[in-house]
């Protein structure tokens, strides 16, 4: 659940003491109509129940921070001033590369090859758009960048 924009634990936002039925429209999957069934929520055990618990408690072992930004690689949360800052999963696995290798100049086909996982591909600039994205989010400054830094002609260097 990377960059979610839920602001509560799963635990407040849902009442796991209700009953969910879904509405009258049928699902299809693969080609097949599935009979919609009502699902009792309470069946959750204790240790499912745990799960969710260790979501709001993140292993304080992989935060990573610097400036006003705090990362929780188990949580896959990233947090700006206290807040909780949204991203796509691309956008997340791109930050994380990134921090993995701090002041390494990483290209941008292998940023495709690691976080896309594409061997063969057209063009480079969806990896430039999520740099553009992540200095908008995370950046104090996105227009001057001192963290997500580009090295011209090569691809991209993450700076702490």
């Amino acid at each position: 659940m990377i960059g979610s924009s839920f602001s509560a634990p799963l635990v407040e936002i849902f009442d796991f003491d209700q009953t969910v039925a879904p509405t009258h429209s049928a699902a299809f999957v693969g080609g097949e109509t599935l009979k919609p069934r009502a699902v009792n929520l309470p069946a959750v055990r204790k240790k499912d129940a745990g799960l969710v618990g260790s979501a709001r408690n993140p292993d304080p072992s992989d935060a990573l921070m610097w400036g006003d930004v705090t990362i929780s690689l188990s949580a896959m949360e990233v947090h700006r001033t206290g807040l909780l800052v949204a991203l796509t999963l691309k956008e997340f696995k791109t930050l994380a590369y990134l921090l993995n290798n701090p002041r390494r100049v990483i290209s941008r086909n292998e940023l495709l090859n690691k976080v896309w996982g594409y061997q063969c591909y057209p063009c480079t600039r969806t990896v430039d758009n999520h740099i553009l994205r992540l200095r908008k989010k995370l950046e104090r400054e996105p227009a001057r960048p001192e963290h997500f830094r580009t090295v011209h002609g090569i691809g991209y260097k993450f700076l702490p």
